[in-house]
């Protein structure tokens, strides 16, 4: 069996339909374009996870300074055609985006970005049934 037949469920695409451009693509299975790219954007205000749970008002004022950050860094991104795509701010302080190739050096430029990550995507076969 391959990936594909193990990834693939009733009206997926196959391997010929994707690469013709005949099928739409899932998205985070296939780049919707070879000129655009994912990543994510770790920003420089430290997430929620570095502050006691149990300090309310410390974490509320944090959420606050992160949320004003991500939306001044999502701003810059649109001007640069780039598209956020989610965020998250308890573990990392992050915005994930898909953008033009060719702004990846200016998008890290944008103040409070501390870095970007193009995102690898890894599709695995499925794990073989043990008897």
């Amino acid at each position: 069996m391959s990936i594909w037949t193990a990834a693939a469920g009733a009206g997926d695409p196959t391997p010929r339909e994707v690469k013709s451009g005949l099928a739409s693509q899932p998205a985070g299975l296939y780049p919707a374009r070879p000129d655009r790219v994912e990543v994510w954007l770790d920003l420089s205000e430290p997430e929620l996870a570095r502050l006691p749970p149990g300090d309310r008002t410390a974490r509320e004022a944090q959420l606050q300074r992160i949320t004003a950050e991500q939306d001044r860094v999502a701003a810059a991104l649109r001007l640069l055609d780039g598209v956020e795509r989610g965020r998250v701010q308890l573990l990392r302080n992050s915005i994930a985006a898909d953008l033009p190739r060719e702004r990846i050096d200016a998008v890290r430029l944008i103040p409070g970005v501390r870095a970007v990550r193009v995102v690898r995507h890894v599709v695995r076969p499925p794990p073989v049934p043990s008897e």
